[in-house]
């Protein structure tokens, strides 16, 4: 025995039963890819330990050396055995089974684990049984499709968008299932008992439109355009893009499909904010749309809670948030604050104080009284924390201070100054395109190429934007460096990047000097440059939403 769990009278387990802790004189691990240990909640590799552990594979050293490994958390010599096992550990410290690693698939770039979204549809009280595979029903399409049997004694009808919801509250976008199938038979088995993949049905998409018929004739055009983007044989008008398996990637061709059709180039932001055949094309009908290099841009527009205002990086773009709407609570507005360098709306400010000057008044332009609540990343926590302050000053509330990987400036090291090629690359990352390293620096007319070809969505980016922003991420962090921060009144929301390095002590004592109150940390499991990626936004928008929610009440 490695592990064990007592199952208590009368005690609900929910859909997964966990595997348990380690018993006596065992060690368990539940590690990434580099052998660090991930947070509660992530999904990794489950490796064992302990005095017991056998030294190997007898006349088998090829599979030894893969399967007995060094421990990076033991004495010296030790070593711990690679199970294949997928698994996490959850919020009451003990294991969940997740699959194995041979489950493991890659869909639109990103590596997914299909145990851990089987889990997740698990947790369904009405869901008995569930399966999820990768399908290609069209060449070069592939899309995860999850298969689900009722519980045994139900009517036999589950409410696909409970399931949906609650999928998307805890797993990243790329992890949804496209389509969700309902078998009230059961799953399909092979002679020996195990699951028959390949007799699982394709999903039938011919009941889809859920809405009202088209009424205009942008409606019955885009009608078109949607269901030829998604493959689908009719979608309705009222019908979510992003619910009939749509994604960020499919976004940005629709929008190109969209212009084609049309002659107009909607904006990605319009997508998120109208994901419909009629939102899409009542932006058609008026012409307008979102500006995407406006001081502030509505993210979410709609909702009755005070407004979550987002901070800028250090290259000024406030964009970078876009993936965080989408593990929000409906009703939260989202707004994307972008420095005046990057608006061109005017001359980049030679200070600080006049920086947050152009913050705040562009914040209490769209909320003129508190409370505030307000999140930044890299640099645009430390503009949070001045920002905060300032508000804090003038006599309002600030009601929530986030920050993603933020830390107040050490000005005693060395700092060494990034050159264009550099900034260039990290914004095309932020982007959501990484390109490969180049045999030579990185123009600008060569990374606005880039991003034309690559998000049409953005048309509105110029040669003077780009420089704007190398301009601004110098200016920036220059004037952080110079300024020492002020004293916010109030508890702090971190996220730190576990590869960071950074130990929740150290979190606590580079901020302890410039607030007042206790510092929440909620380790995020990402490099500090990809925070705004898919699956970290998800971590940190499934802890906002809490703590907002609780705000609001």
């Amino acid at each position: 025995d490695v592990t064990a769990f007592t199952c208590e009278p009368g005690v609900e387990a929910g859909g997964v039963v966990p595997i348990g802790r380690p018993v006596w004189n065992t060690q368990v691990f539940v590690l990434d890819a580099a052998l660090r240990p991930v947070p509660a909640g992530v999904a990794g590799e489950l490796y064992l330990g302990g005095v017991q552990l056998a030294r190997g594979y007898v006349n088998r050293p090829g599979l030894t050396a893969e399967r007995f490994v060094a421990n990076p958390h033991g004495g010296p010599g030790e070593r711990m055995y690679r199970t294949g096992d997928l698994a996490r550990w959850n919020t009451e410290g003990a294991l969940e089974y997740l699959g194995r690693t041979d489950d493991q698939v890659k869909v639109r770039g990103f590596r997914i684990e299909l145990g851990e979204i089987e889990a997740a549809l698990l947790t369904h009280p009405s869901v008995g049984q569930a399966a999820v595979v990768v399908r290609e029903d069209q060449p070069g399409d592939r899309r995860l499709t999850g298969y689900i049997v009722p519980v045994s004694g139900s009517d036999g009808a589950v409410d696909m968008a409970e399931v949906r919801a609650g999928l998307s509250a805890v797993l990243p976008e790329y992890m949804v299932p496209s389509a969700i199938v309902q078998m009230v038979d059961g799953l399909p088995l092979t002679v020996n008992g195990k699951l028959d993949r390949t007799a699982l049905p394709a999903p039938d998409h011919s009941t889809a439109p859920t809405s009202r018929q088209p009424g205009t004739s942008h409606e019955y055009l885009l009608r078109e355009v949607f269901a030829d983007v998604l493959g689908l044989p009719v979608v309705g008008v009222d019908d979510n893009f992003f619910e009939l398996g749509g994604h960020s990637l499919l976004a940005v061709r629709l929008l190109g499909e969209i212009r084609n059709a049309t002659g107009t180039q909607l904006s990605l932001v319009s997508v998120f904010q109208n994901p419909t055949v009629a939102g899409l094309a009542s932006l058609l009908g008026t012409g307008t749309e979102e500006d995407l290099f406006q001081p502030v841009v509505a993210l979410r527009r709609h909702g009755d809670r005070p407004p979550l205002f987002c901070l800028p990086p250090a290259s000024g773009i406030g964009l970078s948030y876009i993936g965080l709407v989408r593990h929000l609570d409906a009703d939260q507005p989202v707004y994307g604050l972008q420095a005046p360098g990057v608006t061109l709306a005017q001359a980049a400010p030679s200070d600080l104080n006049a920086l947050v000057t152009w913050y705040v008044d562009h914040i209490t332009s769209v909320q003129p009284s508190g409370p505030y609540h307000l999140l930044g990343w890299s640099m645009g926590g430390n503009l949070g924390h001045a920002v905060a302050v300032r508000l804090q000053q003038a006599g309002h509330e600030v009601a929530l201070l986030a920050v993603m990987d933020a830390y107040p400036p050490d000005t005693d090291a060395p700092h060494e100054e990034a050159d264009d090629h550099t900034i260039m690359v990290q914004l095309l990352h932020a982007l959501g395109h990484p390109v490969d390293t180049p045999d030579h620096p990185l123009t600008v007319p060569e990374t606005l190429k880039i991003i034309q070809e690559e998000i049409p969505a953005l048309k509105e980016l110029t040669e003077d934007h780009i420089r704007g922003v190398i301009q601004n991420t110098r200016d920036n962090w220059g004037m952080v460096r110079r300024t020492p921060p002020g004293h916010f009144a109030g508890d702090i929301l971190h996220f730190p990047a576990t590869d960071t390095g950074f130990s929740p002590e150290e979190v606590r004592r580079r901020w302890a000097p410039y607030f007042t109150g206790r510092l929440h940390v909620h380790p995020v499991a990402s490099a500090h440059n990809d925070m705004t990626q898919p699956e970290p936004l998800r971590q940190v928008g499934a802890a906002l939403a809490a703590v907002l929610a609780r705000r609001s009440q």
